[in-house]
């Protein structure tokens, strides 16, 4: 079995080199194919690809699997779900998956999980654990939703996937036909959300795993992070999150938040008012929490 990891690069030069590691350090009877895909950044990440490249080339780093390749472009594209599309027309793998140029596979033991519940499960998609970690790669103390999930639960929440993301895209991966049925949708921050929800409405088969994949890392220069900082990146995200739910003509409680989030979000940036709309935008996301995570509305 061969897996494909694509790692979708920009700007992210203080914690490439980590993630590169991540992938490079797995074990397991399984062959492994890295692909970076660089947007042409302007730190020193095109220069960390270089150095790994020459490592690579030469020999010099001691690989665990049965198999490994390496191979990497930077150039212009149109944003991260661009990148991926280019990243997995370019890989070869069974299995494929993606990891941020921030993010981290946990242990050396990561890939092999996967690997080892592919065999035991007729899968298309097997997901498991996450850790949230913070800009050091200190962990932080975050609940997970789906870290408390085994797969009997999983199943049970799966047909909300259309209200809400329960799953977290590092520790998720699927089969190539599902990215070749189903492809990565051009958006900026909702993309695994797409992905999950298409290959869910085409009838593909998720399994849970009880075992930590990867770590999320929260760190100010992370897109979902930025997100929630910049008001007109927060605008777009919450736009794209209406569109799937008017795509799919979901009613929930998840899109009147976000409708009346995005609304709100609008009125803010008009300064006599900003400072009380910002009021409303906390009690409206306590109160959308406290509904979630105590009475499992969504």
């Amino acid at each position: 079995m061969k897996i494909s990891i694509v790692t979708p690069s920009y700007n992210q030069g203080s914690y490439l080199e980590a993630t590169i590691l991540s992938v490079w350090n797995q074990e397991g009877d399984f062959d492994l194919e890295h692909i970076i895909v660089d947007g042409n950044s302007v730190d020193e990440s095109v220069n960390i690809i270089k150095k790994y490249d020459l490592i690579y080339k030469s020999g010099e780093h001691i690989f665990k699997c049965r198999h490994f390749s390496f191979k990497w472009i930077s150039e212009q594209d149109q944003g991260q779900s661009d990148a991926l599309n280019k990243g997995f027309a370019m890989s070869s793998g069974e299995i494929l998956g993606w990891i941020n140029s921030d993010d981290l596979y946990s242990s050396p033991q990561s890939l092999n999980f996967i690997h080892t519940a592919y065999l035991a499960h007729d899968a298309d998609i097997v997901l498991g654990n996450l850790f949230v970690i913070d800009s050091f790669g200190q962990l932080i103390d975050t609940p997970v939703l789906i870290n408390k999930m085994n797969n009997d639960a999983f199943q049970h929440c799966l047909k909300d996937i259309l209200k809400f993301d329960l799953i977290m895209q590092p520790s998720c991966f699927f089969k190539r036909y599902v990215w070749e049925s189903v492809g990565i949708r051009d958006y900026s921050y909702i993309m695994d959300w797409a992905l999950w929800i298409d290959a869910y409405k085409n009838g593909f088969k998720f399994i849970k795993i009880n075992e930590y994949i990867a770590a999320y890392r929260q760190q100010e220069d992370a897109k979902t992070i930025h997100a929630t900082i910049d008001k007109n990146a927060n605008i777009k995200r919450c736009e794209e999150i209406i569109s799937m739910y008017k795509k799919y003509s979901t009613w929930c409680l998840n899109r009147f938040y976000y409708s009346a989030y995005l609304f709100l979000l609008r009125a803010s940036r008009y300064r006599f008012i900003g400072y009380f709309v910002e009021f409303l935008i906390r009690i409206a996301r306590g109160v959308r929490n406290k509904l979630a995570i105590r009475y499992k509305l969504y």
